[in-house]
Protein backbone atom coordinates (compact mmCIF):
# COMPACT_ATOMS: atom_id res chain seq x y z
CA UNK A 1 0.00 0.00 0.00
CA UNK A 2 2.83 2.74 0.85
CA UNK A 3 4.77 1.89 -2.37
CA UNK A 4 1.70 2.67 -4.26
CA UNK A 5 1.14 5.96 -2.55
CA UNK A 6 4.60 6.68 -2.82
CA UNK A 7 4.83 6.04 -6.51
CA UNK A 8 1.62 7.79 -7.57
CA UNK A 9 3.80 10.59 -5.55
CA UNK A 10 6.07 10.89 -7.56
CA UNK A 11 4.27 10.73 -10.74
CA UNK A 12 2.04 13.55 -9.39
CA UNK A 13 5.09 15.74 -8.68
CA UNK A 14 7.07 15.33 -12.11
CA UNK A 15 4.27 15.49 -14.27
CA UNK A 16 3.03 18.31 -12.55
CA UNK A 17 6.03 20.72 -12.68
CA UNK A 18 6.48 19.42 -15.95
CA UNK A 19 2.87 20.48 -16.96
CA UNK A 20 2.46 23.99 -14.97
CA UNK A 21 5.57 25.93 -16.08
CA UNK A 22 4.41 28.28 -19.01
CA UNK A 23 5.55 31.24 -20.17
CA UNK A 24 2.49 33.23 -21.92
CA UNK A 25 2.42 36.97 -23.76
CA UNK A 26 0.30 39.19 -25.04
CA UNK A 27 0.89 42.44 -26.94
CA UNK A 28 -1.28 45.66 -29.00
CA UNK A 29 -1.81 44.40 -32.67
CA UNK A 30 -1.60 47.40 -33.38
CA UNK A 31 1.72 48.42 -32.62
CA UNK A 32 4.80 47.41 -35.09
CA UNK A 33 6.95 45.98 -32.47
CA UNK A 34 9.32 44.95 -35.50
CA UNK A 35 10.15 48.62 -35.51
CA UNK A 36 11.87 48.01 -32.21
CA UNK A 37 16.27 47.67 -32.23
CA UNK A 38 17.65 49.25 -28.91
CA UNK A 39 16.53 49.17 -25.25
CA UNK A 40 17.34 49.91 -22.41
CA UNK A 41 15.73 49.25 -18.84
CA UNK A 42 13.51 51.40 -17.52
CA UNK A 43 13.86 52.76 -13.75
CA UNK A 44 11.29 50.99 -11.40
CA UNK A 45 10.63 51.43 -7.84
CA UNK A 46 10.62 47.95 -7.00
CA UNK A 47 10.99 44.43 -7.70
CA UNK A 48 8.10 42.71 -5.67
CA UNK A 49 6.13 42.34 -2.70
CA UNK A 50 7.32 39.02 -1.08
CA UNK A 51 10.63 38.90 0.45
CA UNK A 52 11.96 36.07 -2.00
CA UNK A 53 11.66 38.04 -4.78
CA UNK A 54 13.13 41.03 -3.84
CA UNK A 55 16.39 39.59 -3.52
CA UNK A 56 19.06 41.62 -4.96
CA UNK A 57 20.92 39.08 -6.28
CA UNK A 58 18.32 36.98 -8.30
CA UNK A 59 17.71 40.87 -9.43
CA UNK A 60 21.03 41.24 -10.73
CA UNK A 61 21.00 38.00 -12.39
CA UNK A 62 17.84 39.24 -14.49
CA UNK A 63 19.41 42.49 -15.40
CA UNK A 64 22.54 40.10 -16.83
CA UNK A 65 20.39 37.19 -18.24
CA UNK A 66 17.75 40.29 -20.19
CA UNK A 67 21.18 42.04 -21.42
CA UNK A 68 23.05 38.58 -23.02
CA UNK A 69 19.79 37.44 -24.03
CA UNK A 70 18.68 40.78 -26.10
CA UNK A 71 22.05 40.87 -27.36
CA UNK A 72 21.89 36.89 -28.67
CA UNK A 73 18.34 37.75 -30.47
CA UNK A 74 19.92 40.57 -32.10
CA UNK A 75 18.64 43.84 -30.05
CA UNK A 76 21.04 46.43 -28.73
CA UNK A 77 21.89 47.82 -25.22
CA UNK A 78 21.91 51.78 -25.89
CA UNK A 79 20.92 54.66 -22.85
CA UNK A 80 17.35 55.77 -22.19
CA UNK A 81 17.85 58.79 -25.03
CA UNK A 82 18.07 56.13 -27.72
CA UNK A 83 16.16 53.45 -26.58
CA UNK A 84 13.44 52.31 -28.71
CA UNK A 85 12.10 50.69 -26.42
CA UNK A 86 12.49 49.96 -22.19
CA UNK A 87 12.23 47.03 -20.11
CA UNK A 88 10.80 46.27 -16.45
CA UNK A 89 10.50 43.07 -15.13
CA UNK A 90 8.98 41.96 -11.70
CA UNK A 91 9.96 38.77 -9.87
CA UNK A 92 8.08 37.18 -7.09
CA UNK A 93 6.80 33.89 -5.51
CA UNK A 94 4.25 32.79 -3.46
CA UNK A 95 3.70 29.91 -1.64
CA UNK A 96 1.02 27.46 -3.00
CA UNK A 97 -0.14 23.80 -1.73
CA UNK A 98 -0.91 21.10 -4.57
CA UNK A 99 -3.86 19.24 -3.26
CA UNK A 100 -4.73 15.41 -4.27
CA UNK A 101 -7.13 12.73 -2.79
CA UNK A 102 -5.47 9.33 -2.92
CA UNK A 103 -7.58 6.31 -2.50
CA UNK A 104 -6.10 3.29 -1.13
CA UNK A 105 -7.06 -0.11 -1.64
CA UNK A 106 -8.54 -1.89 -4.21
CA UNK A 107 -11.80 -1.29 -6.19
CA UNK A 108 -14.12 -3.29 -3.68
CA UNK A 109 -12.17 -3.81 -0.81
CA UNK A 110 -12.72 -1.84 2.55
CA UNK A 111 -11.77 -2.66 5.56
CA UNK A 112 -14.90 -5.14 6.69
CA UNK A 113 -13.57 -7.37 3.23
CA UNK A 114 -15.20 -7.27 0.16
CA UNK A 115 -18.31 -5.80 -1.22
CA UNK A 116 -19.63 -2.41 -1.37
CA UNK A 117 -18.73 0.18 0.78
CA UNK A 118 -16.46 3.24 1.46
CA UNK A 119 -12.46 2.45 0.87
CA UNK A 120 -9.84 4.52 2.49
CA UNK A 121 -8.87 7.92 0.92
CA UNK A 122 -6.26 10.27 1.69
CA UNK A 123 -5.37 13.63 1.37
CA UNK A 124 -2.14 14.33 0.09
CA UNK A 125 -0.91 18.25 0.73
CA UNK A 126 2.27 19.00 -1.48
CA UNK A 127 3.98 22.72 -0.53
CA UNK A 128 6.02 24.56 -3.47
CA UNK A 129 7.12 27.88 -4.17
CA UNK A 130 5.35 29.68 -7.34
CA UNK A 131 7.81 31.81 -9.04
CA UNK A 132 6.76 33.90 -11.52
CA UNK A 133 8.67 36.54 -13.65
CA UNK A 134 7.16 39.33 -15.58
CA UNK A 135 8.57 41.76 -18.03
CA UNK A 136 7.25 44.72 -19.73
CA UNK A 137 7.96 46.56 -22.86
CA UNK A 138 6.85 49.98 -23.36
CA UNK A 139 7.49 52.35 -26.23
CA UNK A 140 10.46 55.03 -25.08
CA UNK A 141 8.93 58.28 -26.60
CA UNK A 142 5.01 57.04 -25.95
CA UNK A 143 5.73 55.62 -22.53
CA UNK A 144 2.54 52.89 -23.68
CA UNK A 145 2.68 49.59 -22.54
CA UNK A 146 3.03 47.66 -25.89
CA UNK A 147 4.06 44.10 -25.21
CA UNK A 148 3.65 41.74 -21.71
CA UNK A 149 5.12 38.31 -21.21
CA UNK A 150 5.21 36.68 -18.12
CA UNK A 151 7.08 33.06 -16.90
CA UNK A 152 5.37 31.04 -13.97
CA UNK A 153 6.91 28.29 -12.20
CA UNK A 154 10.25 27.97 -13.97
CA UNK A 155 12.33 29.27 -11.30
CA UNK A 156 13.20 26.91 -9.01
CA UNK A 157 14.50 28.61 -5.31
CA UNK A 158 17.11 25.73 -4.84
CA UNK A 159 18.80 26.28 -8.56
CA UNK A 160 18.70 30.14 -8.69
CA UNK A 161 21.18 31.03 -11.08
CA UNK A 162 20.11 28.35 -13.74
CA UNK A 163 16.07 28.66 -13.19
CA UNK A 164 16.54 32.29 -13.35
CA UNK A 165 18.75 32.44 -16.57
CA UNK A 166 15.74 29.55 -18.36
CA UNK A 167 12.82 32.12 -17.12
CA UNK A 168 14.46 35.34 -19.22
CA UNK A 169 15.52 32.70 -21.92
CA UNK A 170 11.58 31.81 -22.03
CA UNK A 171 10.16 35.43 -22.27
CA UNK A 172 13.13 36.89 -24.50
CA UNK A 173 12.64 33.79 -26.44
CA UNK A 174 8.92 34.21 -26.67
CA UNK A 175 9.50 38.38 -27.28
CA UNK A 176 10.93 37.87 -30.36
CA UNK A 177 8.75 35.26 -31.60
CA UNK A 178 5.93 37.78 -31.18
CA UNK A 179 7.89 40.78 -32.62
CA UNK A 180 8.09 38.01 -36.29
CA UNK A 181 3.95 37.55 -35.43
CA UNK A 182 3.41 41.52 -35.97
CA UNK A 183 5.34 41.47 -39.08
CA UNK A 184 2.52 39.27 -40.29
CA UNK A 185 -0.62 40.76 -38.33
Amino acid sequence: MKRTGILTLVLVLTLGGVALAETKSDYNHHYNLAKLKTWDFKSQPGIANDQTGRNGFWAERVRNDLRQQFMSRGFQKTDRAGADFLITYRLGTKQRVDRYYENLGFPGWHRRGWGPGWRETRLVRIPYSESTLVMDVTDARTGQLVWRGYDTRTIDLNKADKTIQKAVENLTKRFADDVKKSVED
